[in-house]
């Protein structure tokens, strides 16, 4: 309950006792300015006002948000995957202790509170939310399906088995359409056919999907190739023309109708320094124009993108002394780094660098957080908030994850390739569920989702 700023039916701040009590009595007191708009300094959302530095001093989260260089001179801050009524419900329990959750909220609130590290909502939400969390689970297991998407593919990649050698992968097919009463999987690309490379990357432009680059039978590929899934009977058409990329494994950032190529060597096929060139490919004229380097070398980066950004990760092997670093380096006291480029900008700034070894690993982006998943650490698990620049652990993966692939689909990620299932991570039970299984397991593949 707000009182007026003016309310005197209480004793003033100096004459309160020590103790629980007096934290109390300074929770009032600044729920009292806060309802009145007295004194506060930040816009939460849309419209909720707060004190910076009382938020500060209950939340480590809030901490790190303010004191964050880029935050400065900010006294607006949005959250855009938490909603401004589940701020509101955090907001008044940080000032007045009172906890405002029930079944219609349980979920968005355990989430958010999770994410801000506010231990008390967390174990209070999840106690409401166990039934529909539970069931949430149970229906995970079922069917890989969505509402917004209505197939995805696995395209390439390297696939084994115990009596064969490796070889290259069918392409398999998805129907995600909840209303479909087709089976969910396709197997052994009846429809689409194969497409003869890994180490690639995929990129979806209207209904066409391109891949780039990577390798077959050890040969470097320097072309591409595009299907067009308005016609999928047509099969995989080379492009006329070579990009020159000379890389075994490229990674694509695609921002829009725009398209970064990273990795990719040009002719200095000798020189790893070549490996900190970026270029933006133009899929028409087969052309790469070059952009702003990676200041550092990356081996086996992974890529996002949110909004115009594109965020990278991988392991630095500068100054590895010649030695095979990979057999060498057990652990990163240093971290692994992490980059964000700007188009507008052309520039790439480095960011808080991730706890665990990240090369080769699954790299996506749910609103403002983005997952690291297992890589050169092949089970563990963290997630950075672009807000206040900082990296926290979730749960690991039940298989291995290095090589594969991971995608946001409505708000849970999807991770393929290395074992026989594909796995689905919960932001909301923060546990990774086994869903689907795919017909054979592979690695060094591209997925897209329409």
């Amino acid at each position: 309950m707000c009182k007026g700023i003016n309310d005197t039916s209480q004793p003033p701040l100096s004459s309160s006792p020590t103790g629980p009590k007096r934290e109390d009595k300074i929770r009032e007191t600044m729920n009292r300015y806060r309802c009145n708009n007295a004194f506060v300094d930040i816009t939460l959302g849309s419209s909720i006002k707060a004190h910076k530095s009382f938020l500060a001093s209950l939340s480590h989260y809030f901490e790190m948000l303010f004191i964050n260089p880029i935050n400065k001179d900010k006294n607006v801050f949005h959250f855009p995957n938490i909603e401004d009524a589940t701020l509101k419900v955090i907001i008044e329990y940080l000032y007045t202790g009172e906890i405002n959750v029930d079944k219609n909220n349980a979920e968005l609130v355990l989430m958010a509170s999770r994410e801000m590290g506010i231990q008390e909502l967390v174990e209070y939400s999840q106690m409401i939310a166990y039934r529909q969390l539970e069931r949430i689970k149970r229906n995970s297991r079922e069917k890989l399906k969505t509402k917004s998407f209505k197939k995805l593919f696995l395209f390439g990649g390297l696939t084994w088995h115990r009596t064969s050698d490796y070889h290259i992968a069918e392409t398999e097919v998805y129907d995600l359409d909840e209303a479909s009463l087709k089976d969910t999987i396709d197997l052994g690309g009846k429809n689409v056919e194969k497409l003869n490379r890994y180490g690639h990357g995929c990129v979806l432009i209207g209904d066409k999907v391109f891949a780039v680059g990577g390798q077959f039978n050890n040969l470097i590929l320097n072309d591409c190739e595009v299907l067009d899934l308005s016609d999928e009977k047509k099969g995989w058409m080379g492009v006329d023309g070579y990009f020159k990329l000379n890389s075994k494994r490229i990674e694509l950032a695609q921002v829009n109708d725009r398209v970064l190529v990273i990795g990719a060597g040009s002719e200095e096929v000798t020189n790893t320094l070549a490996r900190r060139l970026v270029y933006d490919i133009d899929f028409e004229k087969v052309k790469l124009s070059p952009m702003k380097a990676l200041p550092i070398t990356l081996y086996c980066p992974s890529s996002t993108v949110v909004g115009n950004s594109v965020y990278l990760i991988g392991d630095c092997i500068d100054n590895n002394d010649g030695q095979r670093w990979i057999k060498r380096k057990n652990g990163l006291e240093e971290g692994c780094p992490l980059y964000h480029f700007d188009f507008r900008t052309n520039n790439w700034i480095s960011l808080k660098s991730a706890n665990e070894r990240k090369f080769e690993s699954c790299f996506v982006s749910i609103n403002e957080d983005l997952y690291a998943i297992g890589g050169g650490s092949p089970h563990s698990c963290e997630v950075y908030d672009i807000r206040n620049n900082q990296w926290r652990p979730i749960a690991a993966s039940i298989s291995a994850s290095y090589y594969s692939k991971a995608i946001n689909l409505e708000g849970s990620i999807h991770k393929f390739g290395h074992g026989f299932f594909n796995e689905m991570y919960s932001p909301i039970t923060n546990e990774w569920i086994r869903t689907e299984k795919i017909s054979v397991p592979r690695y060094g593949f591209g997925v897209i989702a329409i």
